[in-house]
């Protein structure tokens, strides 16, 4: 019944023998077989990642690619306004930030003055006698 059981399973599956056929074929091809398919396939996958090889004028996507330009370009130069408006809010906060520092030096360059002129005071002052008990 083994014997009988296997020669039906084997006899009734037509694409297992094919299978083994295409396996002795790929065998018997010579490398350069292999690698010239090897090429073709690395070919067509470049061709599929690098289309515009092989537009023309008349590709439909050519018009696409003009509106998207035109489309960007627009973006860049009413983009430049905002940038330009951005900078001068920087320049402004720039300048306040520089007054700021330039009142706290001359405040700072004041109390230094101001304390240097009352050392001096105390210098020159004569110095008064203490109470001793």
């Amino acid at each position: 019944q083994r014997a009988g059981s296997s020669s039906t399973s084997s006899g009734s599956d037509p694409k297992g023998k094919e299978k083994g056929k295409e396996k002795e074929k790929e065998d018997e091809e010579p490398e350069s077989m292999r690698a010239a398919k090897a090429a073709a396939q690395a070919q067509h996958m470049w061709d599929l990642a690098v289309p515009e090889k092989h537009w023309q004028l008349t590709n439909p996507l050519i018009p696409l690619l003009l509106v998207g330009i035109v489309g960007m370009q627009y973006m860049i130069s009413t983009g430049q306004t905002a940038s330009v408006a951005k900078q001068e809010l920087e320049k402004e906060e720039i300048q306040r930030i520089r007054a700021e520092r330039k009142s706290r030096r001359e405040a700072e360059a004041e109390i230094a003055e101001a304390s240097e002129a009352s050392a001096v005071a105390l210098a020159a002052a004569p110095a008064k006698p203490s109470a001793v008990r």
